[in-house]
This record gives C-alpha cells, structure tokens and sequence, in this order.
C-alpha cells in the first residue's frame, strides 16, 4: 500500500482486507436478497397451499349447564371469549381456553333485561354490547358487566365497534354512534339496489373506516365508505324462491370479521363455509363444510377473529361454539424469507463470519518513541501514522511529540493517545531495566484490548514484549524502505 512516496509492506494484512471486502460482498448481496424479499408486497398462496381449518376446542356448556342456540360471539382485548347463548337468555364469559368465568343479563323484556340476544360486542375498554332484536333495543354492560344504559333501535340485528364508535345494523340501514347511545349517522335504506340493505346480520370495520356488511337477505356482502357510500358488493342476488335458486352465491352471509391482514372472513349459515375474501371484494379461498363432527358448522351464526390465525365461531344449531384456526392465504415477508431455506441460511452465515472478521482482525498499533524518532527521521510519520489508521502511543510520548511536524501533519491532530498504568509502568522499568517512556509503551499494550502491535526499533522492548506475549514489529518490518527510497529518488 502507497501513500505519496510512502510504501507499507505488511501483506498479511492486505490479504485480510480482501479478505474481508469478499465477506463483505456476500454480506450486502445477503442484505439485498432479503431487502427485496420482505419489500415485495404480501401476495396470495398457490394452489398447494393447506386447505380448511383446524378445530382447536369446543365450547358446549359449563358445570353442566348447555348452550342453546347460540347466535353471536365476541372476544376482548384479554382473549376472553363472549357468547350470545341465545335460548337462555343470557351471556356467558369463557376464557381464551374456553374455561367458564362468568355468565350475566337478566331473563325479561323489560330495560335492562336481555331476551333472545342474538348479537355481542366488546369495547376496547370493557363495555359490552348486546343486541336484542325481539325487544328492539342493544343494552350496554360496563366493564364489570353491570347493565349502565340502553338504546331503542327497530329491528337490531348486528354490532360492532371500532376506536369508541358504535356501529349498529338495522333490518333497514346502518347506524353509527357514541358508546353513551348517541348517533353520530345514520344511512342506507332497505333493498336491492347497492347501498341498499335487508337485514344485514353482520358488521366489521377496518382500520381505515370502511364497513363490511353481510346483506344477508340480499344474499352478498357489501363495503361502505365511513360517509355511507357503496364501494362494491360481491354475490349474486335470489331470484324467485330461495330453497330453489341454485345460481346463488351464499347460502345465508350470516357474519363477518376482519384479520390483521385485513382480510374478510364470512360465515354462510347454510353452506356452513366461510369465504375468504380481500378487501377489493375478490375471493381468495372458502373453507368449512357442513355437519355436526368438531370442525364442521350446522347452520352457524357468528365469527370473530381472535388473532394468530385463530377464529371463534357461534354453532348455532349445534348448540356450542368452536374456536378454530384458519391458515391465512397471505404470504407474509417472514414466510417468504423462510422458504428460500438453505440459501439464505448460508448466505447470512456468510454475512456473520464477515462481521467477525472484521472484528476480529482489527489491530490497535501500539508506538514507543524510537519507532517514532526513525519514522521522523525517514520523513514518513505522518504518512505512516494515517496509512495504519489505528495508531496509539503512551501519553507521556504524546504531549512530548504532539506539536511536532511531519509533512505539514501535526502528530498530535492523527495521533491517538492514552493513559497507561503507571503502577505496572513503574514494576516493568524496575522488572526490564526500561525507560520510562519504554515502559509505558509496554504497560499500554498489556492493557489494550484487541489485537495488539507494538512498534518498536528497541532490542529491550522487543525482548520486553516477548515476555508478555505481545507482537512487536520495527520499521523495516511495516515500511518496504527499497521501495520508498526507489520511489523518493525517482521523484
């Protein structure tokens, strides 16, 4: 390596940088193929992918005590699971186990009492919402399940929330308010036509405020805009009678939930399958079959995501509710990272060994005063000093040469310095028969950390080092002086 007229000829160490710069190649090629693996937006699963779901546990009853009919479900932010156990009149609290916790709402059609509830929500905050369409109103629970107010709503058949709104569907339109009950908008109108409704018995919103709604008796789903506008509707319309009409494309749409990715899940009643769509209205896979085995739905109510790929769904007439697990068709950058398998592997161990190198190969020059008096007297310190880029002298030596020129360079500006222990400095001189300045140039590299090189023109500090394990070299070790002198006569 050459600077100006300046020659360094330590060839173990140009070896390591190459060394080094060929890691580091493998290391950024590793960065950039995963760089461009987890950029690439999530794209759908192929055709081999897993089908259908997995039945993680059922939930039947309690000490006893069966659930009849149950028509809707929640969970809140602890995972508890929230059943509308619709024929008793009441709602039961299981926790992400399905352990039974509590049960509560009173039997009766008067204010506060529940009767036939058939659609739940759970607030952020605790607050629970309950539905009841035969008494025409959705009661409110605080957190400790204690009724607090209610609001009268003709003909409620679904609810949700989302970041403290209350979003409520009616057999004719939807309706948006406040947790205290009061409307903040209202829109739709029962029909056919997009925009319209006909007893929408499903409700979810995503982050950005859009509404999904399953129309079940327009037999499809539909997106709103948070303002009420129709965005799109997916299936086909009932023509003539419904028993009938085999072209249809649901059953009965009967709920619907979101994921985390955003992606739509809902529950025909009577195929007893859930579509998975995205949210353009475009589907992506349907799982689920019909029957009364752990896994299969007979006329199912309710669905609501859970997290982690896992779903609660009401089994109506089945009479329990199944928690289930549905493997998303998004392929998420993790899963794409992970089936490149070996090649990446290799290529991040690569990219390790490169960084340990690196590491590992770093030297800190220790510089005693007679390498630095030849260096002078060469006209080649200053050169030699930034050549090696890692250089330290004991700061006794330092503040004695850190005014002193060479090539225009202070050595005090690219010098570096520190302070040695004068105690193991003191027991050196006395051990070696050193200087002073000796001894701390010996004192600073035992107690440097790392890779240490001790540069040195003296006999006694080499024979010095040799006894404390430390590498030494001299000038004509690190400068290839023919070549310098070859270049400088030249010039």
């Amino acid at each position: 390596m050459a600077t100006g007229n300046f020659y360094v000829q330590d060839r173990s160490q140009l070896k390591r940088y190459l060394k080094i710069i060929a890691f580091l190649g493998l290391f950024l090629l590793a960065l950039l193929l995963i760089y461009n693996m987890m950029s690439r937006p999530p794209e759908i699963k192929g055709e081999n992918t897993p089908k259908g779901l997995t039945n993680l546990f059922s939930i039947y009853g309690f000490e006893g005590d069966r659930l009849s009919k149950p028509s809707d479900v929640a969970v809140d932010s602890s995972g508890n699971i929230y059943i509308a156990d619709t024929d008793k009149h009441r709602i039961v609290v299981c926790d992400s186990n399905g352990n039974f916790i509590e049960t509560f709402g009173e039997r009766g059609k008067r204010r506060y009492q529940l009767w036939y509830p058939n659609a739940i929500a759970v607030a952020d905050n605790g607050m629970v919402f309950v539905v009841c369409k035969q008494t025409n109103k959705v009661v409110i629970f605080d957190s400790s399940h204690k009724p607090v107010w209610e609001i009268n709503v003709p003909e409620p058949v679904a609810v949700t929330t989302k970041k403290n709104r209350l979003y409520v569907t009616a057999s004719r339109g939807i309706l948006i308010g406040d947790f205290k009950g009061n409307q903040i908008a209202a829109f739709g109108s029962r029909g056919k036509m997009p925009g319209q409704v006909d007893f929408p018995s499903g409700i979810a919103v995503d982050d950005k405020g859009i509404i999904y709604v399953a129309d079940s008796m327009n037999y499809r789903v539909q997106a709103f805009t948070p303002e009420g506008k129709s965005l799109w509707t997916y299936g086909k319309g009932v023509k003539g009678d419904p028993l009938m009409d085999i072209q249809r494309t649901f059953g009965l749409p009967a709920s619907i939930t979101i994921d985390k990715d955003g992606l739509l899940y809902v529950m025909d009643a009577f195929a007893g399958e859930i579509y998975i769509m995205n949210n353009k209205g475009e589907v992506l896979d349907k799982v689920g079959d019909w029957g009364h085995n752990e896994g299969t739905f007979y006329y199912p109510a309710g669905i609501k995501y859970a997290g982690n790929e896992t779903f609660v769904v009401a089994d109506k007439f089945n009479d329990r509710v199944q928690v289930i697990r549905i493997p998303s068709p998004i392929v998420t950058p993790v899963e794409r990272l992970t089936g490149y398998g070996v090649p990446v592997a290799a290529l991040l161990a690569l990219a390790a060994l490169a960084l340990w190198l690196l590491r590992r190969r770093t030297v800190k020059y220790i510089l005693d005063e007679s390498f630095l008096r030849e260096a002078l007297n060469k006209g080649h310190a200053a050169s030699l000093i930034t050549e090696l880029g890692n250089v330290y002298t004991p700061d006794i030596i330092f503040e004695r040469y850190k005014d002193v020129e060479d090539s225009g360079v202070k050595l005090g500006s690219i010098l570096k310095t520190k302070p040695y222990p004068h105690e193991v400095a003191n027991a050196m001189q006395t051990d070696q028969g050193c200087s002073e300045e000796e001894a701390a140039a010996l004192a600073l590299a035992t107690e440097t950390r790392g890779r240490i090189l001790l540069l040195t023109e003296s006999e006694r500090v080499e024979k010095a080092a040799a006894e404390y394990n430390i590498s030494t070299k001299g000038y004509s070790d690190i400068v290839d002086v023919e070549a310098t002198e070859t270049a400088s006569e030249s010039v």
